[in-house]
């Protein structure tokens, strides 16, 4: 019966949205989109198929999607603006993090794009990587590496910065 059927499937889904609600899982928000978004699939549906309506009458989740979307985006947006008070490299990556599925959920959000930046620099290492000065070191001869297999400190610090995946000064 599509009544008895409509009506458990909207029940499960309502007590899914509850368990999320009073959850701490940090993927909340998108189980309790997901939820939201199959019920409003589920309405459409119904609501698309000719003679349903009279025996049910699904209701629109348009409006509870924008409020889970707007209070996910704020829920995100404290903590990435908590993390972000604590200006550590962790907390800040943590930060970019959160600021960016605040973004995600409500695009544009506040100033979430200026914090993000703000994370994302704050989070960067830089590294300094000094000139080697020593020439003198020579490693033996290797057979298989050839006979001229000698320590360049130019090419070592060169390979050493493209291994870090920056650029080098003197480029």
């Amino acid at each position: 019966d599509l009544k008895n059927f409509f009506e458990q499937s909207v029940t499960r889904h309502e007590e899914n949205i509850d368990a999320y609600r009073s959850s701490d899982d940090p993927k909340r928000w998108d189980k309790i989109l997901k939820e939201l978004q199959a019920l409003q699939h589920i309405s459409s549906s119904i609501s698309g198929t000719p003679g349903s309506s009279s025996r049910v009458k699904p209701k629109n989740y348009i409006s509870e999607i924008q409020e889970v979307k707007s209070l996910a985006a704020e829920d995100f947006y404290r903590q990435g603006s908590e993390l972000l008070q604590a200006d550590n490299t962790e907390s800040n990556v943590q930060a970019y993090q959160a600021f960016k599925q605040a973004d995600k959920f409500v695009k544009g959000y506040k100033d979430v794009e200026k914090l993000m930046k703000q994370a994302y620099d704050r989070s960067l290492i830089h590294v300094v990587i000094n000139p080697i000065e020593e020439n003198n070191a020579v490693f033996p001869s290797f057979s298989t590496w050839g006979s001229d297999f000698r320590y360049r400190p130019e090419e070592y610090q060169q390979a050493l910065v493209r291994d870090l995946g920056a650029r080098s000064t003197d480029e």
